[in-house]
């Protein structure tokens, strides 16, 4: 029986080398090398480029070719698995003035696979980056995941002209990010605010037939940002202190998860918080341009300062294409409460639309 059991560890180790040689492998390939991007032209009103930046080891030293940086390591908490990321920075231009802002692209080369389609990351705020998301790369198998930190926050450029930000600046830095990566067939997933820039950017691509995205997921997302501020006022009133909020509605963990205090730290604050888009509110398409927009999951916790009115008026948005999910137990940061359920909850609608 020992012998049996030396016998299967030795195997699983051999799988584990196999495993890490084939991502290697991969990257070296020459599907890998279309994949890397050169620097181009994304409009003729501001231009997009990627900048490589080489801090891999010596053991990654023969990757270098892939551009960007190859983080071929990072390891994943859960499975214990390593997990292939492309680093990299996207440069656009506000007033004659460039600026970075920095991506990672977890398993770059499943990118183009027709039956797991990418999923492009949102993250929320504004300007709280999307380190707090990343747990995701953990929860969904086998797919593509593109995350960058809006201008503002985390490794990206923070400029202190504040006309330097807007929703319609972040939809086309989301543009320009797509279309430098080649990322065409996607699904679309916001947190929060990143709700608000995913809504915001499928009306504005609504006809374009260049990218496809095959369905988008608004997680804790609302509509109106006056409504959830009210909403917010009036779940306050309802504890015995207000520091009670943030394990109750916001992230109903005993400690901060760390994820969530990294996004913190590195939080931009120039535009900052609802206060920076306090005047959004959703307005809907045309019956017929409607008719156009991807299946979409409105998903939030049970006990969401985002409550059910807040998410309410998707419903007009989206008409039939829309369901509703709400995470039983959770509140605000459902990833974070219960990841499992959260990840479970996620593939199995974005498996329903490759």
């Amino acid at each position: 029986e020992k012998l049996n059991q030396k016998k299967m560890k030795s195997m699983l180790s051999c799988l584990r080398v196999l495993v890490l040689v084939l991502q290697v492998y991969w990257l070296c390939s020459d599907d890998a090398n279309a994949f890397c991007t050169t620097t181009r032209n994304i409009t003729p009103r501001r231009t997009a480029e990627i900048r490589p930046a080489w801090h891999a080891d010596r053991f990654l030293s023969s990757l270098k070719r892939c551009g960007g940086t190859i983080t071929a390591f990072t390891t994943s908490a859960l499975h214990l698995t390593s997990i292939p990321c492309n680093e990299g920075t996207l440069v656009v231009t506000r007033s004659d003035q460039e600026y970075n802002i920095g991506y990672r692209l977890f398993r770059p080369m499943s990118l183009s696979s027709r039956q797991a389609a990418p999923v492009v990351v949102l993250h929320g705020g504004p300007s709280v980056p999307s380190d707090y998301l990343q747990p995701l790369v953990d929860l969904i198998h086998y797919r593509s995941m593109l995350f960058y930190d809006q201008l503002g926050c985390g490794v990206s450029d923070e400029p202190t002209d504040t006309t330097a930000y807007s929703i319609d600046w972040a939809v086309r830095d989301l543009e320009a990010l797509l279309k430098t990566l080649s990322v065409r067939r996607f699904h679309l997933y916001g947190q929060s605010f990143g709700g608000i820039l995913a809504y915001e950017y499928l009306k504005q691509n609504v006809e374009n037939r260049d990218y496809e995205c095959l369905s988008v997921v608004l997680s804790s997302a609302p509509w109106n940002v006056t409504q959830v501020e009210q909403e917010a006022n009036r779940l306050i009133q309802y504890l015995e202190s207000p520091e009670l909020f943030r394990e109750t509605h916001q992230c109903q963990t005993r400690e901060m998860p760390e994820p969530l205090v990294t996004a913190y730290v590195k939080a931009g604050t120039v535009w900052r918080g609802t206060t920076a888009i306090a005047d959004y509110q959703a307005v809907p398409l045309s019956d017929d341009e409607k008719s156009l927009l991807p299946s979409c999951m409105v998903l939030r916790g049970q006990h969401d300062f985002v409550t059910d009115p807040c998410v309410e008026g998707w419903r007009n948005m989206f008409g039939r294409r829309i369901r509703y999910h709400t995470l039983v137990g959770c509140s605000h940061h459902g990833l974070l409460e219960n990841p499992a359920l959260y990840g479970e909850t996620l593939e199995s609608f974005f498996a329903e639309y490759d």
